[in-house]
């Protein structure tokens, strides 16, 4: 009986590891989602003919590199960037039309804490090359 439990136990152990495993992957996909949204955005902003805009550079520089690290899969990560460049593009040009300051606050904060996040956690899977290339902003 008692070898009966310890299988028993095993299995009900290794069915969690893989629960938490598909957790992190999930996790790190929606953190990857969002960094793609932030840097396609950043990078529009870095378009705009103003003193922000190699700030803005910066930012899309760091959440674009960050997220190719949080899908760690091209085929994803360009699948991505395409869907976000879209979505950047319509949330630019719906900030054009209703002038909704807030919205674009909001999104900003979004994505600085999101950067955040990323550069606490996934700037150490970088290469040295990337990370050479990717400033620091939250030292």
């Amino acid at each position: 009986m008692n070898s009966k439990i310890k299988y028993i136990f095993a299995i009900l152990v290794a069915l969690q590891m893989q629960h938490l495993a598909a957790a992190q992957d999930a996790e790190r996909v929606r953190i990857g989602e969002k960094l793609s949204d932030c840097g396609a955005l950043f990078g529009l902003l870095s378009q705009a003919n103003t003193k922000q805009a190699e700030f803005s550079k910066n930012l899309s520089t760091a959440s674009i590199a960050y997220a190719q690290v949080a899908f760690n899969d091209d085929n994803k990560f360009t699948q991505e960037t395409g869907r976000s460049m879209q979505k950047a593009s319509a949330f630019i040009n719906e900030l054009k039309e209703t002038n909704n300051k807030q919205r674009f606050e909001d999104k900003f904060k979004t994505c600085m804490s999101t950067l955040e996040i990323a550069e606490n956690n996934l700037r150490k899977e970088m290469s040295e090359t990337s990370k050479a290339i990717v400033p620091e902003l939250f030292k």
